[in-house]
């Protein structure tokens, strides 16, 4: 699996002005790799991330996964490309609220076209194993610290096997402890193979990284 960026630019326009979130970018990320994505606020990073995953298309450039151009798809073919290959963990969570941590797994395998209850409900108790949570299984996130929510947005991500991890800031709102928890989660992830992207502030999880990529004013320096 690879994934390249070439000449990628993403322009947010005003009455008044352009702001060239990605000016240029080209990046190569290869099967195996911890990227951390590191700069200043306002940077780009997040928006380098949003491309990455399809929530956000380029308005310029060419992004290549295993060589198909997906920049290139249309809605219903990015939304496939993001069902199979990704997994996003994000710096607020983004669980659902009356959920329970079970079905919050379970969700992203409720919107393929073969949802099977029975299969589901096993492989999302698996990867809720993985990441620590059993004993929270029929809890809500409200019931949960910041930590365990984090730890099964993780699990959420993983129930589909993804070949990449997009980790938006993924300690952001954690305590120091809570955030080694995390970290370490992600670490083990990625010596099973899987891809990780992590935008990060912190220069303790950027030195966890096989590459760091630093982004400044829309440009990678």
């Amino acid at each position: 699996m690879t994934i390249q960026l070439k000449n990628i630019t993403k322009v947010y326009s005003t009455i008044d002005m352009d702001t060239y979130a990605l000016d240029n970018i080209n990046l190569e990320i290869k099967r195996g790799e911890f990227i951390a994505i590191c700069g200043p606020s306002g940077s780009g990073k997040s928006t380098l991330l949003s491309v990455l995953g399809t929530l956000e298309m380029p308005d310029s450039g060419q992004y290549y996964f295993n060589e198909q151009l997906i920049s290139a798809y249309n809605l219903k073919q990015q939304k496939n490309y993001r069902r199979s290959n990704i997994g996003f963990i994000f710096q607020n969570f983004n669980l659902m609220g009356d959920l329970s941590v079970l079905k919050n797994v379970m969700l992203p395998l409720a919107s393929t076209n073969h949802f099977n209850f029975a299969k589901s409900d096993v492989l999302a108790r698996k990867v809720i194993d993985k990441v620590g949570m059993s004993h929270r299984l029929k809890r809500y996130p409200n019931e949960l610290s910041g930590g365990e929510q984090q730890r099964v947005a993780i699990a959420r991500a993983l129930i589909t096997a993804p070949n990449i991890i997009l980790a938006d800031e993924p300690t952001g709102n954690l305590d120091s402890q809570n955030g080694t928890i995390v970290m370490d989660l992600l670490k083990n992830i990625n010596k099973m193979g899987t891809t990780v992207c992590m935008v990060t502030h912190s220069k303790e999880n950027a030195a966890i990284a096989d590459k760091i990529v630093t982004i400044r004013d829309g440009k990678i320096e």
